[in-house]
């Protein structure tokens, strides 16, 4: 279970991943660099909101019952910033056959022949 909980907080085709000291704090990575999974019913709740994943990074401190009003407020103040997943097994899996390698060149995602499976992390950035 952690391996997933791990897995699904990080990988994703928005985020991306920098091999250089500056240009990973340049991205501002507690915000850029980690997903808010949602999921239906209160299914979040019952994983204690880890899944307002943005907010634990911001700041690990704030106790998992605060998570969710925490997570709610950095989304207020970094519209559109924060990526926001909705749940699903069709999501996962796509996820798992797009993100298999980060090219920190071309700064994007990769399967393991090298072909480019998500957009330039600049590219995403700007849309």
């Amino acid at each position: 279970m952690i391996g997933f909980v791990v897995y699904v907080h990080h990988t994703h085709v928005k985020v991306s991943w920098h091999d250089d000291r500056s240009a990973w704090a340049k991205a501002q990575p507690f915000v850029s660099t980690t997903v808010h999974l949602t999921f239906p019913l209160k299914i979040g709740a019952l994983m204690h909101h880890i899944m307002e994943h943005t907010a634990h990074h911001v700041d690990m401190s704030i106790p998992l019952y605060h998570l969710k009003q925490a997570q709610n407020k950095l989304e207020t103040l970094l519209p559109g910033r924060i990526i926001v997943q909705p749940f699903s097994w069709r999501w996962y899996f796509q996820t798992a056959r797009d993100c298999k390698l980060y090219d920190f060149t071309r700064q994007c995602w990769t399967d393991y022949k090298g072909r480019a499976t998500s957009q330039p992390a600049m590219a995403s950035a700007s849309t």
